[in-house]
């Protein structure tokens, strides 16, 4: 009965738009940095994450926002952001985006993006840059392009600035699909496989979102719907005030 109440609780919450925020676009767009990039002595280790369920659900239910309102941040990522920024890390999302232009915008698709880059910077927690494949486009995971693109702008600023692909990192909930075996020995369950194969074809470490998270020590191998983050918090609802902040911060007044 209790867990029933805090999934009540929450089911309320996104129901107002609690998490969501109300605000128009930030005005930060992709391909472009949003705080300079950080490096050690020339060299830039990259934090690359994919968005949806990685960063964010869809308020809307669909695999992806479809407009610059339509997210949800998910649990624990600005602490794990701010986390690599005071490590030396570049975050930096790579996102395929195949619903534009059939379901979503351009706009609406960097709008999204861009307002939870800048809620995330609100929590403390500092994305550098942000890119995005549309459609069927050659750049989409799990090809390399949104990855050397970021390169080649990197040493454009500076040409003395390199990547440090052995200390870069690839955080996706796309890791492993049936018929694939997973590290821990068991049958992978995942929709694709693109961001743990983006990862291979840079020969950079692979993690998958709900272990960096740490969401699968609270019961939860994947949170790519609203409905999964409810069903997560109803389990936990030690974490409801943690997450509550979160959300009241996202609040506009």
């Amino acid at each position: 009965m209790f867990c029933t109440r805090i999934g009540l609780f929450f089911v309320i919450l996104l129901s107002v738009g609690v998490f969501v925020p109300q605000a128009q676009a930030e005005g930060f767009s992709r391909r472009t940095f949003i705080a300079p990039p950080p490096s050690q002595n020339g060299k830039v280790k990259i934090a690359f994450f994919d968005a949806d369920g990685t960063l964010r659900v869809s308020k809307s239910g669909g695999p992806s926002a479809n407009g610059a309102n339509d997210f949800i941040i998910l649990p624990f990522v600005p602490d794990k952001i701010h986390e690599l920024v005071a490590n030396g890390y570049l975050v930096a999302i790579v996102s395929n985006q195949a619903g534009i232009p059939r379901m979503v915008t351009f706009a609406g698709a960097e709008g999204a993006l861009s307002n939870m880059v800048g809620e995330l910077k609100k929590l403390d927690a500092t994305v550098h840059y942000f890119d995005f494949a549309e459609d069927r486009g050659p750049d989409r995971k799990p090809g390399a392009g949104m990855a050397q693109r970021l390169e080649k702008l990197l040493a454009s600023l500076d040409s003395r600035l390199m990547v440090d692909w052995a200390n870069s990192i690839m955080v996706g909930d796309a890791a492993y699909i049936k018929g694939e075996t997973r590290p821990d020995g068991f049958e992978g369950y995942n929709f694709t496989n693109t961001d743990r194969l983006f990862a291979e074809n840079l020969k950079i470490r692979f993690i998958e979102a709900a272990e960096f998270f740490g969401w699968n020590k609270f019961g939860s191998r994947e949170l790519d719907t609203h409905q999964r983050l409810e069903e997560f918090l109803a389990r936990n609802p030690g974490l409801k005030d943690r997450l509550a902040y979160c959300a009241n911060l996202l609040m506009k007044p």
